[in-house]
């Protein structure tokens, strides 16, 4: 026979550098592998394993480059590793250390997150299977988180045979995501898988439970019931194949409810034979002695049958809670039937409380505000209390309203404290200056948790608007008239601020002391309009040239029926300037002297005058 002495003691002398660690394999063949957390005295300081037998945690340093690298591709050892483990934490929602974290919760556990250090958390697990093959392996992957993180978080699990080198993963084994959220918990997540027959009949195999760096905010995924099961390779396995059935029922509001399982071989047992094992409840998420009643029990399926029945009592409440899962696993070993090829039967408790929880919400207006931002507050009501803290998502679409412009939330939850019977859904809203319509928004609740329903999905938010309209005015122009031709005469309509609306009006030219026709040209009543965020119109009028020496002369610009703008109505006054010269009236100078008509002659001619001498 082999002597395997010196492998264990090249493992063990590999294991040495882990001084707070317990490496020693558990021996198979002595019995089954199990660990939970419920003992506190497991672990007392943070990086100390030694009080835990044949497990220990590792924080996985450089193991993977970058986040969201699937576990099942990191196979690279790690030996020595750098062992981790945060002691005695009561809060996963806000301890945020990555690596591998006792926390003493009601249900305690020990639990995996990443972080740009801890790349690849993991529990490895030291085993020897000599002289034992069908080697399975159970364990409970918890969502330890209900607050904001919402993460992928996968979980993988490999194996290597012996002490160093690479590790393989085992596909079976994988949880593409073991979280839900965010503000959730996710459901329990039951693994079960037999490794491959390469592990069977070594004096060591190491297992390696393991998570990564998730892109975004990471969760803790507990690591919980973790069992390991066998069968001797010389005996036990053989005949019939066992299997269980699993089992969903309405948990009820008291008393217990009898969970039936059916204990099924693929083949009746032979004459003269029985197929003796065991069965008891173990792992899920439900509680044994609050959701359900433990069960140990053992059965027998005699010669010539091929099943038998199991009953779990469930009992009864009136919490309104998730459904909870619990696991039927038989044991023992068996000669004449095989039960290491089966899988557990899995008991689900439906939940049956609360359905009457009837969530609504409520339209709601706030004013805009003209700078920074205000919240707009729709009301979401309960019908009855919330018999514990949860949230309910929601989403918003624009009406009239502008996402990114006029608001800023696109999603959101209603956060509900236990024994609340109101939340809000809160958008926040931009403020600004532009007078503008009300507008519009809708926010729709999504799926609520198990136990609510929704009465009213969907609501009107309405942004008010409370800026008021800007002033209009127009210019007073004026503009030489010329002595030919047109000439334009440029009026300028102005608003005081931008408007988000259409500034609309009629525009006409109205008399003064200038004339339509003959001095002007008339604009008749027309409509006209500043378009939402301009500030100014120009209105050309075209003005007569001509030689008359004339008075300068007025008309006006008229604005009526003015919307979205204040006042009614304005006008703006034209003044045509006159640049036709008029001289002063003939005047009778006398004089007989020659050098003095000479002389005024010279004088009126260089300012323009005639100079007329009348004879006798």
């Amino acid at each position: 026979m082999t002597d395997r002495r010196l492998p264990i003691a090249l493992s063990l002398l590999l294991a040495a550098p882990l001084a707070q660690a317990d490496s020693t394999p558990h021996v198979l063949a002595d019995g089954d592998f199990f660990q939970d957390w419920s003992d506190a005295g497991l672990i007392t300081a943070s990086d100390n394993w030694s009080g835990v037998p044949s497990i220990v945690g590792f924080r996985g340093d450089g193991l993977a480059g970058s986040t969201a690298v699937d576990p099942q591709t990191i196979l690279a050892a790690d030996d020595p590793g750098v062992v981790d483990v945060n002691a005695n934490q009561t809060n996963p929602n806000t301890f945020t250390t990555g690596g591998v974290t006792e926390f003493a919760l009601a249900n305690p556990t020990v639990a995996l997150t990443g972080s740009g250090t801890a790349r690849a958390p993991h529990l490895r697990i030291y085993l020897d299977t000599t002289g034992r093959e069908n080697v399975t392996v159970f364990y409970t992957l918890r969502d330890l988180e209900n607050g904001a993180d919402n993460s992928v978080q996968p979980v993988a699990l490999h194996y290597r045979i012996g002490a160093s080198g690479g590790w393989t993963n085992v596909p079976a084994a994988f949880v593409a995501d073991a979280s839900a959220g965010p503000n959730v918990f996710g459901p329990d997540n039951s693994v079960s898988v037999v490794l491959p027959a390469e592990v069977a009949d070594r004096p060591e195999v190491q297992l390696r439970i393991m998570t990564s760096d998730a892109a975004g905010s990471d969760e803790w995924i507990g690591i919980d019931d973790i069992e390991v099961v066998s069968t001797p390779i010389d005996g036990g396995g053989g005949g019939p194949v066992l299997s269980i059935s699993s089992v969903a029922l309405a948990e009820g509001n008291a008393g217990t409810t009898a969970f039936e399982f059916t204990l099924s071989l693929d083949a009746p047992m032979p004459p003269k034979t029985s197929c003796d094992f065991g069965v008891e409840t173990f792992g899920g998420d439900a509680t044994p002695g609050v959701d359900y009643q433990f069960l140990d029990q053992k059965v027998s399926i005699q010669s010539g049958e091929q099943q038998t029945t199991v009953t779990v009592l469930v009992n009864g409440d009136t919490d309104v809670e998730p459904d909870e899962t619990f696991l039927l696993e038989p044991y023992g070993e068996p000669f004449e039937c095989d039960i290491f090829q089966t899988s557990p039967g899995v008991g689900t408790i439906v939940n049956d409380d609360g359905l009457d929880i009837e969530v609504g919400i409520a339209a709601a207006s706030v004013g805009e505000g003209d700078a920074g931002t205000v919240n707009l507050v729709l009301p979401v009501t309960l019908s009855s209390p919330a018999p514990a803290a949860t949230a309910i998502p929601f989403t918003v679409t624009a009406g009239t309203a502008t996402e990114g412009v006029d608001y800023q939330t696109t999603s959101g939850n209603v956060l509900l404290a236990m024994g609340a019977t109101s939340g809000e859904a809160v958008v926040v809203v931009n403020g600004d200056l532009l007078d503008e319509n009300d507008e519009t928004l809708t926010v729709t609740l999504g799926q609520p948790p198990q136990g609510y329903v929704i009465a009213t999905e969907s609501a009107t938010g309405t942004i008010l608007d409370d800026d008021l309209p800007p002033t209009v005015s127009v210019s007073s122009p004026s503009v030489a008239e010329g002595n030919a031709g047109t000439t334009p005469m440029v009026f300028t309509v102005s608003l005081s601020a931008p408007s988000g609306l259409d500034v609309t009006f009629t525009r006409a030219t109205a008399d003064g002391t200038a004339t339509a026709g003959s001095d002007y040209v008339a604009l008749p009543a027309a409509a006209a309009s500043i378009p939402a965020g301009g500030t100014t119109l120009e209105v050309a009028v075209q003005i007569n040239g001509d030689s008359f020496i004339e008075a300068s002369e007025t008309f006006s610009l008229v604005l009526s029926g003015i919307t979205n703008g204040t006042p009614t109505s304005v006008s703006g006054t034209g003044t045509i300037i006159n640049d036709d010269f008029a001289g002063p009236p003939p005047a009778l100078i006398p004089t007989d002297d020659p050098r003095a008509l000479f002389l005024l002659m010279l004088v009126c001619a260089s300012a323009g005058l005639v100079v007329l001498r009348r004879r006798g």
